[in-house]
This record gives C-alpha cells, sequence and structure tokens, in this order.
C-alpha cells in the first residue's frame, strides 16, 4: 500500500485561514490472471499533447480513404518510407482501406499501432476488435496520420464504436467517431435508431486497465459507458481534450459520460457538451421519444467511484447536471476532486450525492477554483431551476474558491448557490464567491431528511446576490453547535430583517448573527470587474459576444484544431480576474475577497434517479 499526504491551507486578508489535512489511500486490488496496469503517463509535447514513440519491434499500419486491402503494407519504424516520425510519413505509404484488414496484420499484449489518415471519412466501428498493449509506455494505439486536415472521421451510424469487456495499455487519439444517421441536421439522418459511443465493461475476472482518449470526438451516441462487474478491476483511465456532444436517445437515460465502479479515472481538458438531449422536454415531464431532455440526463454521471480527478474541463448545455455523483448500497467514494472546471448552462452545476438515503457516503471529496455561470439559461428540462453546487452525506470534504455567478433570467426562480442536505461532518466551505443569481438563496442548509451535522465551518467566503435575492443563509434547522461561520462578507438589498432565515424565521444581520455566533459583515464589496462573463470573454478575443457563438467554437475543438483560448483554463483566468481570484489555486487555498485580494489580477447510460437536488424545493 502507498500513502500520500496532501495539506491545504487557507490564506486571505480576513483571516487566519484553516489547516485541512487528509490521507489519499491507493490500494492495489488482485485481479485474477491479471497483470495490475498503471497510467499511460507519456511525456508531453509543449503545446500539452502526449508524445507516442514506436517501439522497436512496433508494426505500424495505415489506413486511408485510397487504400487498399490487397497492397496495404506493414511498416517498421526504421523504414525509410516513414522517416523520423511515422505520423508523418516521408513518402506515400501503401495503406489498407479498410479496419479489419489493418487489425488483423496486429498483435496482441504488443506495441503496434494503427495510423488512419487526416481528413478522411471512414464507415465502420471498430467494435471489439482493439488489442491490448504491452505497457504503460508501450501501448497498443490507434491514432491518426498526415501533415494536413483535420481528425478522420469514423461513421459508424446505429452502432457501437467500440466495446470491449478486457484491456490494457491502450491509447486512442485524434479519432472523430460520428454516430451520422442519428444526427437530425446532418445529410445522412436516418432516426434516433443508435448505440454507445463505446461500451466498455469489464467481464468476470477481467479488467479495463491503462488506457488514455486524446484529442477525439463522440459525437450523437446513445451513451458512453465505462463499468465494473464484482470481481474487476477499472483504474488508470485518462480522458483528456476530448469532446463529447450531442448524446441523446429516444427510448432510455443517456450521458455524455457514465461510469460505475472505476478506481482511478482522471478527466483533463475535455469538452461536454449539449449531453443526454436533443431538444427540450415538450410534455413537462420526462418523456424521451425525441431526444427530449429530462432530470435523469446530465454530461456525466459517475457512481459509485473512487481516486477520481476532473481538471479544467467544460461542462456546457447538460439536459440536466454538469456532473452528477452517487453512492450506493453501502459504497463510499474517496478522493474526488473537482478543480478549475467551467460549467455553463443546464440546470444543475455539480450534483454529489442523492439516490439513496446512506449518510457519509462521500469521503474528503474537494470541490475547488470551478467557475459556473448562466445555470438555467436554455431550461432543458421545461423546468425553472438554476442550481450551483449541491452535497449530500460527506464526511469531511472542501469547498474552496469557486466562482458561483450570472443568472440573470427572470423565468429561473428556482436557484441557489450552495446547498446541503442529509448528514454531514467536517466539511470546509471557504474562499467562495456568489454573485448576482436572482432569486437565489445563497446558502441553503436543507432539513432534508433530518439535522445530522457536526463540525461545519463556512468561512472567507462571499454571498453578494441581487435585490431579487431570497436568503443571503437559509438555514432549515438551528446552525448552532454544528456550524462555525466567520469572516465572511455578505450583501443582499432585501429589505432589513429579512436577509436570512432560520427555521423559516426572517431576521436581520444581527439577529442571524446572535443565533449563529457569526462574525461576518454585511457590506457590498466593489470587485474589479464584476460584469465579466462568456459573453465578455467572446469580446475580450474578437469574437460575436454571445453564449451560442462560444458553444460553437467549443464544438469545433479536436485533436487537429485545437485552439487554447476555448479552455476552462483560459476562460476561468480571465472571469476570476474581475472577482481578484487568482487563475487556479491548486493548493486549495483560499483568496477570495474583492477589493481586498492583493496581487496584480488585471488579466486574464446511467440508470438512476434524477439529480439529487431535484428532491430539494425551496420554499417562502
Amino acid at each position: 500500500m502507498e500513502t500520500a499526504m496532501f495539506e491545504f491551507r487557507g490564506s486571505s486578508s480576513r483571516g487566519s485561514g484553516t489547516k485541512i489535512f487528509f490521507m489519499l489511500l491507493w490500494t492495489a486490488v488482485l485481479v485474477p490472471a491479471m497483470a495490475m496496469s498503471a497510467p499511460i503517463d507519456l511525456p508531453r509535447d509543449a503545446d500539452g499533447w502526449t508524445i507516442f514513440s514506436p517501439s522497436a519491434d512496433c508494426r505500424i499500419v495505415y489506413i486511408s480513404q485510397g487504400g487498399s486491402d490487397a497492397s496495404g503494407q506493414v511498416y517498421a519504424p526504421t523504414d525509410a518510407t516513414i522517416g523520423d516520425d511515422p505520423f508523418n510519413p516521408v513518402a506515400a505509404v501503401n495503406a489498407f482501406k479498410t479496419y479489419a484488414a489493418a487489425y488483423a496484420q496486429t498483435r496482441n499484449g504488443s506495441a503496434d499501432w494503427i495510423l488512419l489518415r487526416r481528413g478522411d471519412e471512414f464507415e465502420f466501428s471498430l467494435g471489439s476488435s482493439i488489442h491490448s498493449g504491452r505497457a504503460p509506455d508501450e501501448p497498443f494505439l490507434i491514432g491518426a496520420y498526415g501533415s494536413s486536415g483535420r481528425c478522420p472521421v469514423v461513421k459508424t451510424g446505429p452502432d457501437q464504436a467500440f466495446g470491449l469487456s478486457d484491456l490494457q495499455n491502450f491509447a486512442l487519439f485524434g479519432i472523430d467517431f460520428y454516430a451520422h444517421t442519428r444526427d437530425p441536421d446532418g445529410t445522412d439522418y436516418v432516426d434516433g435508431t443508435g448505440s454507445s459511443g463505446f461500451r466498455l465493461v469489464a467481464g468476470s475476472g477481467r479488467s479495463l486497465t491503462g488506457v488514455l482518449f486524446e484529442g477525439c470526438k463522440f459525437r450523437f451516441y446513445q451513451n458512453n459507458t465505462v463499468e465494473k462487474y464484482l470481481g474487476t478491476a477499472i483504474g488508470d483511465f485518462n480522458i483528456r481534450r476530448c469532446l463529447f456532444t450531442d448524446n441523446y436517445s429516444e427510448s432510455s437515460h443517456s450521458q455524455g459520460l457514465y461510469t460505475s465502479g472505476v478506481d482511478g479515472f482522471t478527466l483533463e481538458e475535455n469538452i461536454f457538451v449539449h449531453n443526454g438531449w436533443y431538444t427540450r422536454q415538450i410534455g413537462g415531464g420526462n418523456d424521451q421519444d425525441g431526444g427530449q431532455a429530462t432530470m435523469f440526463n446530465h454530461n456525466t454521471y459517475f457512481t459509485n467511484s473512487t481516486n477520481v480527478t476532473f481538471s479544467e474541463n467544460m461542462f456546457l448545455i447538460p439536459s440536466s447536471c454538469g456532473t452528477k455523483w452517487t453512492a450506493n448500497d453501502g459504497f463510499v467514494a474517496e478522493n474526488i476532486i473537482l478543480d478549475n472546471n467551467l460549467f455553463v448552462d443546464g440546470e444543475v452545476a455539480i450534483g454529489m450525492g442523492g439516490n439513496t438515503t446512506e449518510p457519509l457516503r462521500f469521503k474528503n471529496p474537494i470541490v475547488r477554483n470551478n467557475v459556473i455561470t448562466n445555470i438555467g439559461r436554455s431550461q432543458p428540462t421545461g423546468r425553472t431551476l438554476g442550481w450551483g453546487i449541491g452535497a449530500e452525506d460527506w464526511d469531511g470534504g472542501v469547498m474552496a474558491n469557486n466562482l458561483l455567478m450570472n443568472q440573470p433570467l427572470d423565468a429561473i426562480t428556482n436557484t441557489y448557490g450552495i446547498n446541503l442536505v442529509g448528514t454531514l461532518r467536517n466539511v470546509s466551505i471557504t474562499g467562495n464567491i456568489i454573485h448576482n443569481i436572482r432569486f437565489a438563496d445563497g446558502l441553503n442548509l436543507s432539513a432534508g431528511r433530518g439535522n445530522d451535522v457536526a463540525g461545519m465551518v463556512f468561512s472567507e467566503n462571499e454571498i453578494q446576490i441581487s435585490p431579487d435575492a431570497r436568503y443571503t443563509i437559509d438555514a432549515e434547522y438551528d446552525p448552532a453547535g454544528k456550524w462555525v461561520f466567520n469572516n465572511n462578507i455578505y450583501y443582499s438589498d432585501r429589505p432589513e430583517g429579512s436577509q436570512f432565515r432560520i427555521a423559516g424565521m426572517q431576521m436581520s444581520l444581527a439577529q442571524w448573527q446572535a443565533a449563529s455566533g457569526d462574525n461576518s459583515i454585511l457590506e457590498s464589496d466593489p470587485f474589479p470587474d464584476p460584469t465579466r462573463d462568456i459573453e465578455g470573454y467572446q469580446a475580450s478575443i474578437g469574437q460575436p459576444a454571445s453564449i451560442d457563438a462560444f458553444i460553437v467554437k467549443c464544438r469545433d475543438q479536436d485533436r487537429f484544431g485545437w485552439d487554447p483560448r476555448y479552455t476552462a483554463g483560459a476562460v476561468n483566468a480571465w472571469i476570476k480576474a474581475g472577482f481578484a481570484l487568482s487563475a487556479s489555486n491548486a493548493d486549495g487555498s483560499s483568496n477570495s475577497g474583492g477589493s481586498t485580494s492583493s496581487g496584480d489580477n488585471s488579466s486574464g447510460g446511467g440508470s438512476g434517479s434524477g439529480c439529487f437536488v431535484q428532491m430539494i424545493q425551496p420554499v417562502d
């Protein structure tokens, strides 16, 4: 067993901060007849892309539209036709025409490569025809070649792009998988009949470990799934800089990415757009006909998972949740980190809990540095929700330096910044800014299944909400002895005596302080530029100033057309600068405070229930 300790220090001009320690435990699990894998962690180039180098005995086969299975050739890395870079051969290669013929030349347990020509279009499915590689630094590779052109497009129609129950040491890069007969706006549309983009379900006694997807697209499928059975292992997954868009179903639940039972999974710089639905809910319920949005469908849905990191991803316009997390049947989800992600639109940004009533199901999650904006804008399910972060049954954990902002619409009336429910203990909420969210409770403490709450801290946050605000803090139970509130800055234009509420009783700041022991103040904080938003970001880079135009550009990202301006890191840094927040506090430290901060910041398918916060209905 290997044990790693991470230390987080909170610091602020308004307080001395806090220290929070937690242990990340990594335990090797023996899988019968399978050697444990490790993450594919190869070097990256100056632009952040993985550098793949062929092994000495690597077989390299090429596929192109103009290729021939009769004359296709297998190349060694030293072949003069290839030169120094197999991805850019110096001379014309003899490519195969079909994937099946090229795959037949490769070996299981090898470091062989299959490369598709950039700019070409193909119609086939990989199916289960993917080999495991030799080692994490010698993976079996499927990728793209050529000196020009965008990602090769693999049109799979209603078929699954690929699916396996046993896979180790595999890398996939630069392929655009497209269920073209399911795209209602495409020229080849037939109907909504279809399958998953990928479905990786570990069979009994098998494993799915050491897998890297980079710079790929998965468009118009029903789901993309990674699951395990008992006695199997799933881990060491890394999906980075991929696009999951417009995945929907007309007959079942649908997610951009659904996982169950994974242990060791990294999502890095991916873009999830408009998953779980094709069209808005028509009937006001959860009808699925025509790919309607429902409360059960999300951009990502992770259940019973441990050791998972989300870093600098975009979650745009989901059917319901940007990311939904559950832990069921006695499972405890440990070591989950959501860091510096961007959430735009949909109806819920982050939901971590729900589905069951078991206590303390999430151990030490960390939700930090995220930007959450314009939630509720499209009303996918027809509801009036604009919900930020919802947490239920946490055992320890941190919410730090998140920016929840900008709900300007009249129609979105059921809103909050942060909502906490269920059995909770030892959670630190620090350095967050909740700003300009109409009709919102800034912080909602829901009685939910009772108020079994202890050791909770809310410090150095700012709740700055508009005249349409509901309550700065709405506590459905008495927080005394359960919560510590200190060094926060609150502001609301609600009439004096109605900014706070405990157990249904409205109160002033002074009354709230007397009841809760809070030492915080009520004042408007003059942030440097709190009007910054997606539209403003677009204008700052010389693009049309609209969210729709922003999303069009995000949809166009891929391995060979990657614009660093359309990444969560770039967008978040620009927006945060308007609130005197640094681009990212990777150590989890707190530095919010608007005018009180220092430094130069001038630049810049799952089958479970709906998102857990569906159970929470604020009352007047």
